[in-house]
């Protein structure tokens, strides 16, 4: 009996020292989140109520955080569990409208899945899909009730990039295949792309060149004949004309890494681009330019971090607006809600979300020459994807707030976003 009281003591004061060790080193916290992520996982304890399905709530949370001028109101507007387990949520679009002061939403999934207000479910894609190398479903737009999605393909030995009719369950265009071994020439379809926007009947598609440290996948950026490294213009007539791999486009401009975010102010287009270890740009795309890449980047080699060598006799060279260094990971941009744009009036106002940051991104340029009079970083502290589109692949406000998707591990998270208490 003696030597239990024994045992039972020692526990209790190896229990007490290491609690004390963490609390002092500042460790308890994180432990008791880890005990307290453990409880909920197994549904040990139950944090908020489930309005609908198991999997899917609707959060009333909201944080206001205070920025330089005014404040950032941010809201949990829907959290759906259990999408796939143990993997990593990306979206590769985000869709919202109103009609009759009704919301609607669709959240397309990267690995397959459609959200469709609440309901949930696996699209039919072509057998070709590769989800390898970060591949998948990588963007989705709509035209005209049309749903077209840029995916990644394999096929023996071809690995591809493809535009598909969502929709028709049609494939309207396929890339020729990357130069690839599985040994020194990777593709990474996490460098794909898929950004959208449009002007008047034309829509503008980014495609990057996915490498993973491949030269060879580098260089189709400067080549003519590949879509790799481009932005697209495609007519939305030819889109809508249901042809097996016969989909007609025209090269708008060449030489991008992996441009993620684009969007139209006044019919001019910027985009936000993915440089290398650092060089992360933003840019006004114009016809017929070269962005530079992989022959001029402001990044530098992951392998080693030597420069890019600056080229001057880059054809049509067109700089960067700004650079980022160090990288922000910027992915979706969006023009300012209009308290926000009638605030800095006489700025060309954007927004971009950011991965690696965790921030959205208050970006203000010169009207006359977009020169950039000012970057404002506000930290949310999420890996923010994409700006909810409406149907005409416009940021979609309802009363100036704006809605943005999150990356996150098991669940996928919608937060509503608004400025308030301008100063």
């Amino acid at each position: 009996m003696k030597k239990k009281y024994i045992i039972l003591f020692f526990f209790i004061f190896t229990c007490g020292f290491f609690i004390g060790d963490f609390e002092s080193q500042g460790k308890f916290r994180n432990l008791t989140r880890t005990i307290d992520f453990y409880l909920k996982k197994f549904n040990l304890i139950q944090t908020k109520k489930i309005i609908s399905k198991e999997d899917l709530k609707e959060l009333a949370e909201v944080k206001v955080l205070k920025a330089n001028s005014f404040d950032l109101k941010i809201e949990e507007f829907l959290n759906i569990r259990n999408i796939k387990k143990n993997s990593y949520i990306k979206t590769a679009a985000f869709q919202m409208n109103k009609i009759d002061d009704k919301v609607s939403y669709k959240i397309f999934i990267q690995n397959g899945l459609k959200i469709d207000n609440k309901n949930i479910e696996k699209l039919v894609l072509p057998k070709t899909i590769y989800p390898e190398f970060n591949g998948g479903l990588k963007s989705v737009f709509t035209i005209e009730e049309n749903d077209y999605a840029l995916i990644s393909n394999k096929k023996k030995n071809c690995v591809f990039a493809s535009i598909i009719n969502l929709t028709k369950s049609v494939e309207l265009f396929k890339s020729k295949c990357l130069p690839i071994d599985l040994i020194n020439e990777k593709p990474d379809f996490n460098g794909i792309g898929g950004a959208v926007t449009s002007i008047d009947d034309d829509i503008y598609l980014t495609i990057g060149a996915p490498e993973s440290r491949s030269e060879k996948i580098r260089e189709l950026a400067q080549s003519n004949t590949s879509i790799f490294g481009k932005v697209l213009k495609i007519s939305k007539k030819d889109l809508l004309i249901i042809e097996k791999n016969n989909l007609k486009y025209s090269i708008f401009s060449i030489g991008h890494r992996n441009p993620q975010g684009i969007v139209e102010i006044n019919k001019k287009i910027f985009s936000t681009e993915h440089g290398p270890q650092g060089g992360d740009e933003l840019n006004v795309i114009i016809f017929g330019k070269n962005y530079g890449w992989p022959l001029k980047s402001y990044g530098t080699r992951y392998d080693n971090g030597k420069s890019f060598k600056y080229n001057n006799k880059i054809k049509n060279y067109q700089e960067p607006i700004y650079t980022f260094v160090p990288s922000i990971a910027p992915s979706s941009l969006s023009v300012c809600p209009k308290n926000l744009e009638n605030y800095y009036l006489e700025n060309v106002c954007l927004m971009s979300l950011s991965l690696r940051e965790q921030s959205l991104f208050i970006i203000l340029l010169d009207n006359d020459n977009f020169m950039v009079q000012g970057i404002e970083q506000i930290r949310i502290g999420k890996r923010l994807r994409h700006f909810a589109v409406d149907s005409n692949i416009k940021t979609f406000f309802i009363d100036n707030s704006f809605f943005v998707s999150t990356d996150s591990r098991d669940n996928l998270k919608i937060l509503k976003l608004g400025f308030l208490n301008f100063r």
